[in-house]
């Protein structure tokens, strides 16, 4: 409980932080209230779902009136920070989550009535997981600390400087297979919101940091860590490590694709195998990857698909996919976060470091 509410006090101390750098832009603070249930999407979570869930979500957002090309684009998005309480349908066996996220809320038309798209991604905090002992039916989560995902639908009205909003959401709750169980959390909702902006902004022109890498060719490197946890349960959790070679080919201002080739060792693979000695040549993939990358500025967000040329277990078959984040520093380093998965089961979670070495 302590750590539980140590996260909620971090989540509102960035909350505060922005507040602090938005005294200079039109900003808005909103207050949404929701009402939904926990989806039981696997037959064995069927004895999961026990209550209707209710949540309270605080939220700092940006115009995006900077002038800046994506902004443009996309109508003039809402961006900042998502601070979400929760219950999750089963007061017993999983209790209540907070989730801090970072989210963008994209209008699809310009009016006073109008249609928009969330999609945000952070961190969530579960108050009770899986425990062999004191919580053995909880099959769904396995770690406190866990990977949140949000997207949804809204209708947004607007009355001058007062935003009315109502949408159906779904939130997800994964550790990435860092820790089993892993099975997640998926919580479907409706919402109803209000948002009131405060201030004004001039819009200015200036060159982003994309817009200067339009049609330009980059090679790059990166180097992927993770930490993977397979059944059975309470074994130590192991390592995966991947070494990629990647070319990316700026299209636009604002999209891109990715080629590449990767050699992945992933350690957890052997475990699968208890009564046999599996060699490291053995756990060696390599596959080929393509990525369609779409640029906000420094921050990449990119969804790919790939295939195993070499992959000698074939544990999970032969294609993955992945979806996940880049956010460049400068020219030459990046760091970067993605979910690779086999059809929707996570595999795990890549944390990367990117070094562009050459340009053209």
């Amino acid at each position: 409980m302590r750590s539980m509410k140590n996260f909620y006090i971090l989540c509102m101390l960035m909350l505060l932080s922005f507040t602090g750098i938005a005294q200079k832009k039109n900003y808005a603070l909103s207050i949404h209230g929701a009402g939904g249930f926990l989806l039981a999407h696997r037959s064995v979570m069927a004895h999961l779902p026990q209550q209707h869930t209710g949540a309270l979500n605080f939220r700092l957002s940006f115009l995006g009136k900077d002038g800046k090309y994506w902004q443009q684009l996309m109508n003039q998005p809402t961006y900042g920070l998502d601070v979400h309480f929760t219950s999750l349908g089963n007061k017993n066996l999983l209790g209540k989550g907070i989730a801090g996220l970072y989210f963008v809320d994209v209008p699809l038309s310009k009016s006073l009535f109008y249609p928009s798209v969330y999609g945000g991604a952070g961190l969530a905090w579960v108050e009770k997981i899986y425990d062999v002992q004191h919580n053995p039916k909880n099959n769904a989560i396995g770690s406190h600390l866990n990977l949140a995902v949000r997207l949804g639908l809204n209708m947004n009205y607007e009355w001058e400087q007062t935003h009315l909003h109502f949408g159906f959401h779904v939130m997800h709750f994964s550790n990435g297979a860092s820790k089993m169980p892993n099975l997640g959390v998926n919580l479907p909702y409706v919402q109803l919101g209000v948002s009131q902006f405060i201030g004004d902004a001039e819009t200015e022109e200036y060159a982003t940091f994309k817009a200067l890498r339009k049609d330009v060719t980059h090679w790059r490197i990166l180097g992927v860590y993770s930490r993977k946890d397979v059944y059975p349960l309470l074994q130590k959790v192991s390592s995966v490590y991947s070494l990629s070679a990647i070319r990316t080919k700026y299209k636009s201002k604002y999209w891109s694709y990715d080629l590449g080739v990767e050699f992945i060792a992933n350690q957890a693979q052997a475990k699968m195998f208890p009564n046999r000695v599996i060699k490291q040549g053995e756990l060696l993939q390599v596959g080929l990857y393509t990525a369609y990358v779409l640029s906000f500025d420094r921050l990449d967000l990119f969804a790919g698909l790939g295939g195993y040329v070499k992959n000698d277990l074939n544990i999970a078959g032969w294609l993955y996919q992945k979806v996940g984040a880049r956010y460049h520093f400068n020219d030459k380093w990046a760091v970067q976060f993605a979910i690779k998965a086999n059809f929707g089961k996570a595999d795990y979670l890549e944390y990367g470091i990117n070094y562009t070495f050459h340009e053209k």
